[in-house]
């Protein structure tokens, strides 16, 4: 999906970046994917990926830390980050701020009742 026009040796990629479920929403995709984008401005360097049209998390993601739609086919999108030589934006520049906690579930809090398989009901 990349143009001629467009070599890798003027741009690093950015493979598969697969972050579990539990994991995810954490900023730790946020983290990697801006480690990358830092490493490629070094080497004076742009950043592309492909994404999934389907995955708008991913792709939401990518769009907030700079990356641009460059191409979109029916199964996969181009991205390219040209960087510039500018630095890439902070957590702060991002609009993302200090984390929100999530709730503690209810199971941890000991709002249902444990189940303990050693008692035996009195007689």
């Amino acid at each position: 999906m990349r143009p001629a026009s467009c070599p890798l040796e003027h741009a690093v990629e950015l493979g598969q970046l697969y972050i579990a479920i539990p994991w995810q929403r954490r900023g730790i995709g946020t983290a990697l994917v801006r480690s990358v984008v830092s490493r490629a401005f070094a080497a004076a360097k742009a950043c592309e990926l492909t994404v999934m049209t389907n995955n708008v998390g991913a792709r939401a993601l990518y769009e907030r830390l700079g990356f641009v739609a460059r191409d979109e086919g029916p199964i996969k999108v181009w991205m390219r980050h040209e960087g510039g030589g500018q630095e890439p934006p902070s957590a702060s520049d991002a609009g993302l701020g200090p984390r929100r906690r999530r709730p503690t579930p209810a199971w941890r809090c000991g709002a249902y009742p444990r189940h303990d398989s050693n008692v035996r009901p009195a007689d």
